[in-house]
């Protein structure tokens, strides 16, 4: 099916499977079913153009697959040979530091690829996912107004370069550096991407999984698939067992 789009001085809609509203007196956005497009005068609509395809996107997840699995596997080796508890404040800065310029290359790489396919993110900020969780985010509207192929790539986009990024450094640290603190590093945060890609606590994996599969978090709670209810409680399931480890080991 094609994409459709149109655009005059107050409303951007985006035609695919869904009609996709925005509002640009109020930076509102709006979702309604495909019939619909009966009501907007259809034949103002023209194809969207997208900027990433379908070909490109499978390749695009077959890459952050393969890294994946080669890095967790790395990881689950090293395991046997490096106690991932930090044992010195030498460790513990080095492990911040590397943290923190992942953090920057993921949301940096999804401000830019939303660029890249024509939109702009809103803001940037820190949230608690399900009140627990402190983690920064990109906050996208505008990603609503983008075809499901440019949806993906924008919200894998992160964790590809966070990817690219730990394999060349930890391939780096093995070659010459030989850093401890380094691998303690990539350990740690190879444990950070396994939660995100996982499709769980509103990931990027979850916010994938969803929009390759055409589903729609957003609507009614009753209307809401089973696979979408389902990933929701294994969330809850998720955190809750998160908390009682986190009970049981400092108290």
């Amino acid at each position: 099916m094609s994409i459709l789009k149109y655009e005059d001085a107050d409303f951007e809609i985006i035609y695919q499977k869904k009609l996709y509203i925005k509002d640009k007196t109020e930076l509102e956005y709006f979702q309604l079913e495909a019939d619909r497009i009966n009501d907007l005068e259809p034949q103002k609509f023209h194809i969207y153009k997208e900027r990433i395809n379908t070909r490109f996107i499978y390749f695009f997840l077959t890459i952050i697959l393969f890294l994946f699995v080669c890095n967790y596997i790395n990881v689950a080796l090293l395991q046997k040979q490096i106690a991932p508890l930090p044992d010195s404040y030498q460790t513990i800065i080095i492990m911040a530091v590397y943290f923190i310029i992942n953090l920057i290359l993921h949301e940096s790489s999804h401000i830019l690829s939303l660029k890249f396919c024509g939109k702009k993110f809103n803001k940037v900020g820190i949230k608690l996912n399900y009140y627990i969780f402190p983690s920064f985010y990109v906050q996208m509207n505008e990603i609503y107004m983008l075809s499901k192929n440019e949806k993906i790539f924008v919200h894998m986009s992160g964790i590809i370069i966070n990817l690219i990024f730990m394999t060349l450094i930890q391939t780096i640290n093995f070659i010459w550096i030989n850093s401890e603190e380094l691998t303690r590093g990539y350990m740690y945060f190879m444990l950070d991407m396994v939660w995100n890609i996982a499709p769980f606590l509103n990931s990027d994996g979850y916010k994938t999984l969803i929009t390759f599969l055409n589903m729609d978090e957003y609507t009614d709670r009753k209307e809401n698939s089973s696979l979408i209810k389902f990933l929701q409680f294994l969330s809850i399931l998720m955190v809750l067992h998160t908390l009682f480890n986190w009970i049981r080991f400092y108290f």
